[in-house]
């Protein structure tokens, strides 16, 4: 199989979308907008959204940490804003709502198989890396 790279210019509709959210309060309007919209929908389809992050916000993670602590370089595109994350990806607010936002987008892909199918995917990831790998991921609440 061969990759072709696509190094075709922006059109003039994403130039346009780029040059208003390179506007930091429409930028962030949008970001505020498009996480209340994505909250309601997961709501909407049966994920409790603000229970799980409350949950995993409240719960005390430092034996966790202390438990991998191992100083870590990231690449600096991981800490920049992205999406609703001021902070980036890698912050504990996405954290806290990562399983709640896969489980809401992804619910379209499989309708028959509900909200609550991610967290069977979850489970063999987490098999997956048990068997595969020295680094055992934390216990998974589902």
């Amino acid at each position: 199989m061969n990759a072709t790279e696509v190094t075709a210019a922006p059109g003039l509709a994403s130039r346009l979308v780029n040059l208003l959210l390179s506007m930091k309060p429409l930028a962030n309007f949008a970001k505020s907008r498009a996480r209340s919209m994505m909250i309601q929908r997961a709501e909407a389809i049966g994920v409790p959204w603000r229970q799980n992050a409350q949950q995993l916000s409240d719960r005390d993670w430092q034996a966790d940490l202390a438990a991998i602590a191992k100083p870590l370089t990231y690449p600096e595109y991981y800490l920049r804003p992205f999406h609703a994350y001021e902070q980036g990806d890698l912050c504990w607010e996405a954290a806290w709502e990562v399983e709640s936002a896969a489980q809401a987008v992804h619910a379209g892909i499989w309708p028959d198989a509900g909200p609550r199918a991610m967290p069977g995917c979850a489970r063999a990831i987490t098999v997956f890396w048990r068997k595969s790998c020295r680094i055992r991921p934390l216990a998974l609440s589902i």
